[in-house]
């Protein structure tokens, strides 16, 4: 089984993977543990504050058993960092074609960020028939996804961006979407109190349909 397979056989299993900023590297395993109790055992976790990377390696050594992937790469740096720390997969918002060409020949799954159908088609090009929507919300949503999905039959998305609670069931009934992708299970309250078993219960709550 190739790593892409293993990625998206955990991902389907429970197709919703959040987005986390960690501001706090302490709070990295406990989080992570948070959503594993609450069923979620794939995370993604964004390179948009300075703790992503070393998050992403806390977690992946103390609990090896939860798949990990890094959000908002941007460049060949990026990339770099992300394999370094121990990255599963990597997430970009956007694909430039400098981008795509590193992200074709990383030892790592990637799935590069579209958000028209040009753009969808030119990652297709490069052999990349998962890709994420982004901002989802703004570019169309479900219907644009639906309106999508005769010419570009091959093409699965994780869309990303204004995806919530409300609209996960009607993503996630599309037959070319894999996975949904947010922020909105995290409740910053809670993790800045340290309330882990009270964000277990909302993580659970925000991902019942």
């Amino acid at each position: 089984m190739t790593e892409l397979n293993k990625i998206l056989d955990a991902i389907k299993a429970k197709p919703i993977v959040p987005v986390l900023t960690i501001h706090d590297i302490d709070h990295a395993v406990p989080i992570a543990d948070a959503f594993a109790e609450a069923g979620i055992d794939t995370l993604e976790i964004t390179f948009r504050s300075e703790h992503g990377a070393a998050s992403i390696e806390k977690i992946k050594t103390e609990r090896s058993d939860i798949i990990v992937g890094a959000g908002t790469v941007i460049n060949s740096q990026n990339c770099e960092t992300a394999i370094n720390c121990g990255s599963d997969f990597i997430v970009t918002p956007g694909a430039t074609e400098e981008l795509l060409n590193i992200l074709s020949n990383l030892p790592i799954p990637a799935f590069p960020g579209i958000s028209t159908v040009s753009e969808a088609m030119n990652a297709l090009e490069k052999g990349f028939t998962y890709q994420k929507l982004f901002p989802a919300g703004i570019v169309g949503g479900p219907g644009f996804l639906k309106s999508i999905n005769a010419p570009l039959p091959q093409v699965n998305f994780m869309p990303s961006g204004g995806v919530s609670q409300n609209n996960t069931a009607d993503y996630l009934s599309l037959n070319n979407v894999f996975c949904v992708c947010g922020t909105w299970m995290m409740n910053k309250e809670m993790i800045d109190q340290e309330n882990w078993a009270g964000l277990t219960d909302y993580i659970k709550q925000q991902t019942t349909s």
